[in-house]
């Protein structure tokens, strides 16, 4: 019982990557996400094989890089995960990237071409810089509808600022992560912060936001838009561990490898 990790595919054989980035480098609420993406692989040695929802065992067409050690600066670490999922692409392969920040998406979405970016998140992330910063997880969805039309859900929590942008810029923005459903036919990458979630789920995030998402629904809404799109890559981002606190790693892990069932299946 070890789907990430043990018995995986050989990286030449492997339709999914995941690839995990260790960094926190601009975090300011609570720190800690470079340690999520091992915290998520440990706990994935508790998963079954076997995906009784969609009915198949799919840790045999998965390879996992190693966690590695990622640069403070956020410009370097953005071009280090551009560089590492334009690898997996040009091989024909989905990426799954284990953050870390939200900020790593940047990176992520600059290897694609022509892609809908869908963001679920309890934040909107526009603001234009945030502690002097221009890059950051604060501002990491601004920049990304630099590169890619965006949509947002999920939303709970915004500044003035990041109001009158989208606004401005007629960027879609929903409190409610169903209204995506309504996406369909489209070339998408999907980013999920985990805070999109109610924090009784998972509490282990960088900026946890009281409200959000159940399991059962997103779950669903995340299965329909997989059926009703082509994936093109996918993250899961701010997953922040707390002391004596296992079960958020699992749900993590949990969800995805469900993800990646529901790709699979489509």
């Amino acid at each position: 019982m070890r789907p990430f990790l043990d018995h995986q595919a050989p990286y030449d054989e492997a339709r999914y990557v995941i690839f995990p980035v260790p960094y926190d480098g601009t975090q300011t609420f609570r720190k800690g996400a470079a340690r999520g993406p091992c915290f998520i692989l440990e706990a994935s040695s508790g998963l079954e094989e076997y995906e009784p929802e969609t009915h198949g065992e799919f840790h045999r067409l998965i390879h996992t890089f190693p966690c590695v050690e990622f640069p403070l600066s956020p410009e370097d670490a953005v071009f280090e995960v551009e560089k590492g999922v334009r690898r997996i692409v040009g091989d024909g392969k989905i990426p799954v990237i284990l953050g870390g920040e939200h900020t790593i998406t940047l990176g992520a979405v600059k290897a694609f071409e022509d892609v809908l970016v869908v963001s679920f998140d309890a934040h909107m992330d526009m603001r234009d810089e945030y502690g002097g910063l221009k890059i950051c997880h604060a501002t990491v969805m601004r920049r990304v509808s630099e590169v890619h039309p965006v949509v947002l859900a999920g939303v709970r929590s915004w500044s003035r600022e990041e109001k009158e942008w989208i606004e401005q810029k007629g960027i879609k923005v929903y409190p409610d992560v169903e209204r995506v459903l309504d996406i369909k036919g489209k070339s998408i990458y999907i980013s999920i912060d985990l805070d999109v979630f109610d924090p009784s789920l998972i509490p282990s995030v960088g900026n946890p936001e009281p409200g959000g998402a159940g399991w059962e629904k997103m779950l669903r809404v995340l299965r329909e838009v997989v059926k009703k799109n082509k994936v093109c890559g996918l993250d899961v981002v701010e997953f922040t561990p707390c002391p004596g606190c296992e079960v958020p790693a699992y749900v993590v892990a949990k969800l995805v490898y469900k993800l990646i069932g529901y790709m699979e299946r489509r």
